[in-house]
């Protein structure tokens, strides 16, 4: 009885670390059901500190698994506290720390050349005279109203007098490390099955993709994965129910640009023009920040009202609305940073033809309930 209560207690501080109430309470409904594998890539995906997620891990390890489960959740604690270790202890004659400021909004470093530091602290010290103009140690900032966030490059001194880089961590504008990869220095490696992957816990907002969610056609979610990517608001119109844990079975529609409606995947970040690219570092997968909302939408996402309605009581229509957007949907180009990629979506003319579509299916299935 003891044992099965410490099982509940570690595994329900985990889910614990999910911020969006609406996730965090299906997942404790559904915490027998999520695999030990499962538990540590929620565990490394998630917008927290380093050492919470390695705090996290060892606790995980206490409560009763298979010896191939365990190993896993034993290697990926000991990537952590490796990459806790190199963040802490410098050798300053053999390493060169490189500070950047990434812009959310831009897509870009902030600053025209990274400023180079001596040691995690020295990047902490320049962060707070020149970001958050604060020196106190127990300052805090709150991130989910900050656009930016910094990037901490480890690069080698190699014998031939050459750079070979070494780890990349991710801050948060406080300077909180919550991400981090270690395979930067071009050399391949094999992935061996049953090993966590060198990305582990730099998987750009992915690591959830395959999670369970509760999300229902109709829903109206606001995700705010600051501070890697701007919020948003997105509706759901369907999941595909032979695969409600695929990647790609979330659908939902957000407001993108001069009328312009983007549809996608929400497991892969396509809940807004910002963070709509399958590869961007969004990090933070909106799995983790969707709440759903009920208050008043802005003027730019006023479209999603009427058709989340008639989808909250006649949910089926999410294939009807998947197989008009075959039809009607087109792929536009969106400047992101420096560069250009393209997204899914459909314009203002082909969305009204969405609109009728489901005014029509809601009016023939209540003249046929009357009859």
């Amino acid at each position: 009885m003891m044992e099965m209560r410490i099982k509940e207690d570690i595994l329900e501080a985990v889910i614990d670390i999910v911020d969006s109430a609406y996730m965090r309470s299906y997942l404790l409904e559904k915490r027998n059901e999520i695999t030990i594998s499962e538990y540590v890539e929620l565990i490394a995906a998630a917008p927290h500190s380093l050492p919470q997620k390695a705090s996290l891990l060892s606790d995980l390890l206490k409560i009763p698994m298979s010896a191939e489960d365990f190993q896993y959740v034993k290697r990926s604690l000991r990537m952590v506290e490796t990459a806790l270790e190199r963040l802490y202890s410098v050798d300053r004659t053999k390493t060169i720390l490189l500070l950047n400021c990434i812009d959310i909004e831009k897509g870009e470093p902030c600053l025209l050349e990274a400023v180079p530091v001596l040691s995690y602290q020295g990047a902490l010290q320049y962060i707070r005279q020149n970001y958050v103009n604060d020196t106190d140690d127990d300052f805090t900032l709150d991130d989910r109203e900050c656009d930016f966030y910094f990037r901490l490059d480890f690069y080698d001194i190699q014998e031939s007098e050459t750079l070979e880089q070494q780890y990349c961590y991710i801050l948060t504008p406080g300077g909180e490390v919550q991400y981090f990869r270690n395979d930067l220095d071009g050399k391949k490696r094999e992935h061996k099955i049953g090993e966590p992957k060198s990305t582990l816990f730099y998987r750009h907002g992915k690591e959830a993709e395959y999670a369970m969610t509760p999300y229902q056609p109709g829903d109206i979610l606001y995700v705010n994965c600051r501070p890697y990517t701007l919020p948003s608001y997105c509706l759901i119109y369907r999941i595909n129910p032979d695969m409600p844990r695929d990647c790609c079975s979330l659908r939902c529609f957000y407001p993108a640009f001069d009328g312009v409606i983007g549809e996608g995947a929400l497991k892969h970040g396509h809940f807004s023009t910002m963070a709509s690219d399958y590869y961007t570092d969004c990090f933070v997968s909106p799995l983790y920040r969707a709440e759903l909302y009920t208050g008043e939408l802005p003027e730019s996402c006023s479209f999603m009202k009427q058709v989340s309605s008639i989808l909250k009581e006649y949910p089926e229509l999410g294939k009807d609305i998947d197989s008009l957007m075959w039809k009607y949907g087109e792929d536009f180009p969106v400047h992101s940073g420096s560069a250009y990629k393209s997204i899914h979506g459909i314009t203002a003319e082909g969305w009204e033809k969405i609109t009728n579509h489901c005014l029509e299916y809601a009016r023939n299935q209540k003249l046929r309930n009357r009859s």
